[in-house]
């Protein structure tokens, strides 16, 4: 048997992943014919927890910033950015393709693509270990920014979030703005937070679970 994890450094913080990882080698221990699989970016705790127990190949991560970057620098033309700017988004990125795509869809939504762009990189860090804490800043200012500060309009986006989330199959607008009681238009504007997914239907369009749960 062969278990895979991918995306170890996702998993919670530090003392986790560390708890994850003792269990596997622990299993692995009592279970011979089990071999274990991980993925993740480079990171310093897991790499030393696996160093006298497991082979590790490390993969050239390069070509992945150049790809995001190359990404930046051709679609976000339109939003005639500075290049003081499209430097600070293309390190804010860190070679993390979802963070760019995230703000090029905010950007799509905003008319003011200066400032916004500016009010999305206060979510950037200089270290690259937070590169997903610093994901977790970016959708929160997106969906603040989005959604506001008012309890009412908070209550509204859970309730249509959680119904997207717990649903066994992708729903049509209609149907969600049903499920939720919600006008279908707070439904659309809802995914002006760049959060949802949409797969084109004759009878409409469907939502389904963000990809990054």
């Amino acid at each position: 048997m062969v278990v895979v994890i991918d995306a170890l450094d996702e998993c919670g913080n530090d003392t986790d992943r560390i708890q994850v990882l003792s269990c596997l080698l622990e299993l692995t221990k009592l279970c011979s014919w089990i071999k274990i699989v991980v993925t993740s970016r480079n990171n310093p705790e897991i790499k030393e927890h696996l160093k006298d127990c497991a082979d590790q190949i490390l993969l050239d991560t390069a070509n992945s910033w150049v790809d995001v970057e190359t990404f930046i620098r051709i679609k976000f033309i339109s939003f005639q950015l500075s290049d003081t700017i499209i430097s600070q988004l293309i390190n804010a990125a860190n070679g993390l393709f979802i963070w760019a795509d995230t703000v090029f869809k905010c950007l799509q939504e905003s008319l003011d693509y200066d400032g916004t762009a500016q009010l999305l990189l206060k979510s950037q860090s200089n270290e690259s270990s937070e590169i997903y804490k610093q994901l977790h800043n970016l959708y929160h200012i997106v969906i603040t920014s989005g959604v506001g500060n008012s309890s009412a309009n908070q209550i509204v986006f859970k309730k249509i979030m959680s119904t997207v989330l717990l649903a066994a199959q992708p729903l049509l607008v209609s149907t969600l703005s049903k499920l939720t009681q919600c006008k279908i238009e707070i439904v659309e504007r809802i995914n002006s937070a760049s959060l949802l997914c949409r797969i084109p239907a004759k009878q409409g369009e469907l939502f389904r679970k963000p990809v990054v749960d």
